[in-house]
C-alpha cells in the first residue's frame, strides 16, 4: 500500500500531513507515493520521509479505501530556464474553493547560494490542523523547496514541508498581501520528504505535482494542458446553455 511500510511485523506510516487537507480521516496521496518509490531505482539520489510517528499497525490489518477524486494531468515543458524569476501568484477559483480550503498558490523563482531555486507554497482560507486538544486550530500550508545544480541544469534538491501558521501569521500572509519572497522562514516548518542529488526535470515535475494532488493550479502555472478537464467544463457549458 502507497504510504504503508512494513518493519519488523508492524506497519509504519507516513506522516498524516501527505493525506487531502492534512487529516488523519482521509486517505494517503497515493500518486505521490507511486512517484516517490521510483526513486529507489535512482541509485544516486538520496531519499527522505517523514513517518506518523503517532500510529502503528499489525502486519495483515491493512487495506485499501477508495477515495474518488480527479487529479489534474498536465503536459509540461521540459525547459525549466524559461521561467523568469520573482514571484507568481495564481488565485483559486470560487466553484472550486468550494470543496477545498485552497486560496492561491504561490510560486517563487529566485537565486539563493550561487543555484537557482523554486519554491512553492499554497495559502489556505480555513484552519486544518490542531497538535492538542483544546488548543487554536492552525492553519497548514503546502510548501515545495527546490535548487538546481548551476552546471547540468538538472534539478539536485528538492524537498516537500507543511509550513503552519497561527491567525496572526495567516492574515499577514492573505489579508496584508505579503508574498513568498518577503515572508521568509517565519512560520514553523516540518519537512515530510527530501531528495538529494542529480535527477531528471521530468521526475522533479511529476513529484510536485502529486504532492500538490487536487491542486489545479501547479499545473496552470506550468502552462500545462489538460484536455479533459476542458471537454468536461465544455459540457457543462452545453448542459447550461
Amino acid at each position: 500500500m502507497p504510504g504503508v511500510y512494513h518493519k519488523d511485523g508492524y506497519l509504519l506510516f507516513a506522516h498524516q500531513f501527505f493525506r487531502r487537507s492534512l487529516s488523519i480521516l482521509n486517505t494517503t496521496n497515493e500518486e505521490f507515493f507511486n512517484s516517490f518509490e521510483k526513486m529507489r531505482d535512482v541509485s544516486t539520489v538520496e531519499i527522505q520521509l517523514a513517518l506518523d510517528m503517532d500510529m502503528v499497525g499489525l502486519v495483515g490489518t491493512e487495506h485499501l479505501e477508495l477515495e474518488y477524486q480527479y487529479i489534474r494531468g498536465p503536459h509540461f515543458n521540459d525547459d525549466l530556464n524559461c521561467i523568469p524569476e520573482g514571484v507568481t501568484c495564481h488565485e483559486n477559483e470560487h466553484y472550486d474553493n468550494a470543496f477545498s480550503n485552497l486560496l492561491s498558490t504561490q510560486f517563487y523563482w529566485h537565486i539563493q547560494d550561487g543555484k537557482r531555486t523554486f519554491e512553492c507554497e499554497e495559502l489556505c482560507d480555513r484552519e486544518n490542523i490542531s497538535f492538542e486538544d483544546g488548543q487554536p486550530m492552525l492553519w497548514g500550508c503546502r510548501y515545495v523547496h527546490s535548487m538546481m545544480n548551476p552546471s547540468t541544469g538538472l534539478p539536485t534538491h528538492l524537498d516537500g514541508a507543511i509550513r503552519i501558521y497561527n491567525d496572526e501569521q495567516i492574515l499577514e500572509r492573505i489579508d496584508f498581501k505579503t508574498d513568498i519572497s518577503k515572508y521568509g522562514k517565519n512560520s514553523e516548518y516540518i519537512k515530510l520528504w527530501r531528495i538529494d542529488n542529480d535527477f531528471s526535470v521530468a521526475m522533479w515535475k511529476e513529484l510536485i505535482s502529486a504532492f500538490y494532488r487536487e491542486n489545479a493550479l501547479i499545473g496552470e502555472y506550468f502552462g500545462g494542458v489538460d484536455e479533459k478537464y476542458d471537454q468536461i467544463k465544455k459540457k457543462a457549458m452545453n448542459i447550461i446553455l
